[in-house]
């Protein structure tokens, strides 16, 4: 169990961090923030609690909100890219 949620963290952790740079044109802040809020709350969990399931929940939901958002944020530079005003 605890395998696979460092897996999972690691993955995540390597994905949020590859997407931090275009955060500042983010067309869906919220979004973003709580794709944040999530991450830092599985780290937490980690710490400081026993709930090393709610963690991997937390990582697992948080990565599934990632996809979502880079999808999101393509169709998005698509479509600046094709009207640019």
């Amino acid at each position: 169990m605890d395998v696979v949620n460092d897996i999972v963290y690691v993955i995540f952790t390597a994905k949020f961090m590859m997407y931090w740079p275009a955060m500042r044109f983010d067309p869906q802040p919220k979004f973003t923030r709580t794709m944040a809020t999530l991450m830092i709350g599985s780290v937490l969990c980690r710490l400081y609690t026993d709930f090393l399931f709610l963690a991997l929940l937390l990582s697992v939901y948080g990565l599934v909100l990632y996809f979502i958002q880079c999808h999101v944020w393509m169709q998005y530079a698509k479509a600046k890219s094709e009207n640019p005003h």
